[in-house]
């Protein structure tokens, strides 16, 4: 059953494979949102756009898992830590794997934003390791930059671009690592209501488009959804803060491959530990 689903998702996604560790969103708040995250700003940041780390206030973990397709071939786990430096910038650290034993992606990151003003960037340099059975293993680096401009106190722009080398995967045909270029505008309606859109382009592919809605419901619990085109995508999540934790959920549905499921789990350090002060006039921590 196992190679079944995986030779329908090469047959859907004729790059899937080597774009699996790049264009999954990371973080189940982001895929609630549809993957509408390049200008959200939390600790998956480190994954999503480099530069929505800048505005961290406290010291962050997280931990991710989802699996894709409900198939064991499709699993991905991901680990994220944010320490801000004051006035200096802050740093990110981020490790992720997806795959089994025949198919294997494993990404480790570091990386550093600031702030200055109502603009922030991000540099981070990315190792690659990419793992197939009875064909070897091949290693790279990336480096990826991440940019977010607060337009107005509602508006935030995001951009960014994984892989800006064009990291070489094999000689045969001169195949590369992905390079793909996000843009993305996070909108805060009213006080409750934040709307997200993004789009997505890979240097040889179809651009994506993709919309992403969050309403609180109450102060710390969130509803998400949000979709997909080419292909279509339906995306639902929660989130839910409790003191110093808050945890996330995310479903998300294929019209050919069905469902996927995401959790994540996010601590913050301290006694008074809490969310920023952009998450209580904003859904956008």
């Amino acid at each position: 059953m196992n190679k079944v689903v995986f030779s329908l998702a090469l047959f859907l996604f004729p790059n899937f494979l080597f774009s699996a560790g790049e264009y999954f969103p990371i973080g189940a708040r982001a895929v609630g949102l549809a993957n509408t995250a390049v200008a959200i700003q939390d600790s998956w940041s480190v994954f999503n756009n480099i530069a929505g780390i800048s505005t961290a206030t406290q010291t962050q973990a997280g931990l991710f898992y989802e699996n894709r397709f409900s198939n064991t071939a499709f699993n991905t786990v991901a680990l994220t830590a944010v320490q801000p430096f004051d006035k200096y910038g802050t740093a990110g650290i981020g490790i992720f794997r997806f795959g089994n034993l025949n198919y294997n992606h494993l990404r480790i990151s570091l990386g550093f934003a600031h702030k200055i003003e109502w603009v922030s960037l991000g540099l981070q340099l990315e190792y690659a390791q990419t793992n197939i059975f009875e064909v070897g293993t091949k290693n790279n680096l990336m480096l990826n930059f991440g940019g977010m401009a607060q337009i107005t106190s509602s508006l935030r722009f995001g951009a960014s671009i994984r892989n800006i080398n064009q990291a070489k995967l094999a000689d045969y045909q001169d195949e590369r690592l992905p390079t793909v270029m996000k843009i993305g505008l996070s909108y805060l309606v009213y006080q409750k209501l934040n709307l997200n859109v993004e789009i997505e382009k890979d240097v040889v592919l179809a651009p994506k488009y993709k919309f992403g809605i969050e309403y609180a419901i109450i102060e710390k619990f969130k509803a998400r959804t949000g979709i997909n085109v080419q292909p279509f995508l339906a995306f639902f999540g929660i989130g839910y803060q409790v003191h110093q934790f808050q945890f996330d959920y995310a479903l998300s549905y294929h019209e050919k491959l069905g469902f996927s499921h995401g959790i994540s789990l996010n601590y913050f350090f301290g006694k008074n530990a809490k969310l920023n002060s952009e998450t209580k006039k904003s859904l956008v921590p």
